[in-house]
């Protein structure tokens, strides 16, 4: 019974920070959300300049400008440090960076506005229903770590909750009210945040098992080519030699004969059988024969052309097609390799010979029967004494 993916994403966070237990995929997670977080925190940045600026021009016209000079110069501050952190992000763009000037923002943020609820403690509960507002930015509006975000809004509802009990004198059933409104606020906020983070990391989550997913879907396919092509070459090639076999000769050549009827092409066959087979299997055995037939298709392969098709078409007797080629040419080619092959000493001392069979093709002749002329040159060669080349 497969595992439930809610389950399995529980198993991977401490449910307490909101982090994941792995430090790494913690790091990587960050990373992958960078880009999100850095266009929110470049956007919030403006809004909390342009929010900054409201509330001078709030004050002054509240308290006028020499009563509020304090807070105007304390505000004016702020901004220019906002928006001097603004396009100082722009042009770092570095997660770890980032995080760091996002921390050290939460924390002069979390200063200046405690300082600020002592400036303004004269306004009342005027400002006691905007602290609400910049608890919300804590948890919603800095894209910061889940623990972080709760300890900033606790730690600001403490700050005004301790101004007021100092500098007004309320009942206590007001004072437990305004409190309770700040203990409420956060428990929202943290449960509401807790999911978000919980949502994130699960969509990060699934993107990574998407990849892995992808990753062994990708070997899998990669793995099936291979068997595929080794299939493919098992079934087109002769085990032994590594060549094609009969029949995937036969189509090739199907192809070719067809392609040079069309064009009018010039189309030639070699036949050759090597000599004296069974006499090398029953002096040497049948691995010394094994390696020859190797050897020959090696020696072969080298000596004809990159177009020539070349195979093995039954026991010791192997084909050459040569598209394009008259049989002029073929039988240079055959004689070519009826002099490699009795020079070669690597297998047999004294080399080895083999009849070589060659025949073109003639207007409406059909391919069997192009490869019967050059079975009949072959056994031509074989009867006029063997190791020779003959044409039909």
């Amino acid at each position: 019974m497969s595992e439930n993916p809610k389950n399995r994403i529980r198993a991977q966070l401490d449910s307490f920070s909101m982090t994941f237990l792995d430090g790494e995929m913690e790091k990587n997670y960050w990373e992958w959300n960078f880009p999100e977080r850095f266009w929110l925190l470049r956007r919030n940045l403006l809004l909390a300049a342009f929010f900054n600026i409201l509330y001078i021009i709030f004050d002054i016209d509240l308290r006028g400008f020499k009563d509020s000079i304090h807070l105007i110069l304390m505000r004016a501050s702020l901004s220019i440090l906002i928006v001097v952190s603004y396009f100082f992000i722009s042009r770092i763009k570095n997660p770890a960076t980032t995080d760091l000037i996002i921390k050290s923002l939460s924390f002069m943020y979390f200063i200046g506005i405690s300082i600020l609820l002592y400036f303004i403690r004269d306004r009342g509960f005027v400002d006691g229903s905007v602290l609400i507002v910049i608890i919300l930015i804590y948890y919603f509006f800095i894209p910061q770590k889940f623990l972080l975000s709760v300890v900033m809004g606790i730690g600001t509802s403490i700050s005004f909750l301790i101004i007021i009990h100092y500098f007004y004198n309320l009942h206590i059933v007001t004072y437990a009210m305004i409190a309770s409104s700040f203990l409420i606020s956060n428990l929202i906020c943290t449960l509401y945040l807790h999911n978000v983070h919980y949502q994130k990391r699960k969509e990060y989550f699934d993107y990574i098992n998407e990849l892995q997913y992808q990753v062994l879907l990708e070997g899998e396919i990669r793995k099936k080519k291979v068997v595929e092509g080794k299939l493919r070459k098992l079934a087109e090639t002769d085990s032994l030699t590594g060549i094609l076999n009969r029949r995937s000769f036969i189509q090739a050549a199907e192809r070719e004969f067809a392609r040079s009827a069309r064009y009018k092409k010039p189309f030639s066959m070699i036949l050759f059988d090597l000599d004296h087979f069974k006499k090398v299997n029953d002096t040497y055995g049948h691995a010394r024969g094994d390696e020859l037939l190797k050897s020959l298709a090696r020696i072969t392969e080298k000596n004809i052309r990159e177009s020539d098709y070349f195979s093995r078409f039954g026991g010791e007797e192997f084909i050459v097609l040569m598209p394009e080629t008259k049989k002029k040419n073929a039988q240079q080619a055959a004689e070519k390799l009826r002099g490699v092959f009795e020079k070669s000493q690597d297998i047999l001392p004294g080399g080895f010979t083999a009849s070589f069979g060659v025949a073109e093709s003639k207007s409406n002749q059909t391919l069997n029967e192009l490869i019967r002329s050059a079975d009949k040159a072959m056994y031509l060669a074989k009867q006029n004494g063997r190791n020779r080349v003959e044409t039909v």
